[in-house]
């Protein structure tokens, strides 16, 4: 599983957890690809480890952080995610996107933070994101706004 939060469309990631050892680099690749299929532009990490670099995290100086994130805050992607039966094995994810051509994000560190930049839209200056075919896997439906109430 994973916990985090969005705020538009950045992605952070606060932690992930599972019942089967060494399953934390196939999670990261399934969240990856859910949150690009998404429209996610911007998935923070957290803080620098090495596993992350390892697994294809570049660096992001800060300033080219912030501004990617506000202009990425004001962004509202569809974050819904729906799986007949309601389980979807993470290869079958992965898979899933591969076969339909997409990309999944291509992981940025910096400032002391890991960042992953997700290829739907143009990357923020000086950074190459990774590409994506213009026929997502998954198309977002029309947002509705409530009428009346805080919500």
């Amino acid at each position: 599983g994973e916990l985090g939060y969005t705020v538009g469309s950045v992605y952070t990631s606060l932690t992930g957890f599972s019942t089967e050892d060494s399953s934390g680099s196939i999670q990261l690749a399934a969240l990856g690809t859910i949150l690009e299929r998404c429209g996610f532009i911007l998935w923070d990490l957290g803080m620098f480890m090495e596993y992350k670099e390892r697994i294809g995290a570049r660096s992001m100086r800060r300033t080219p952080f912030v501004r990617t994130v506000r202009r990425s805050r004001v962004e509202t992607p569809d974050v819904r995610f729906t799986v007949e039966g309601g389980r979807m094995n993470c290869r079958d994810v992965i898979n899933q996107t591969v076969s339909g051509g997409a990309t999944t994000p291509a992981a940025v560190i910096g400032g002391g933070e890991t960042k992953c930049e997700c290829g739907n839209r143009k990357g923020t200056e000086g950074e190459k994101p990774a590409t994506s075919t213009s026929d997502r896997s998954c198309s977002p439906p029309k947002r509705r706004r409530k009428s009346g109430g805080n919500g």
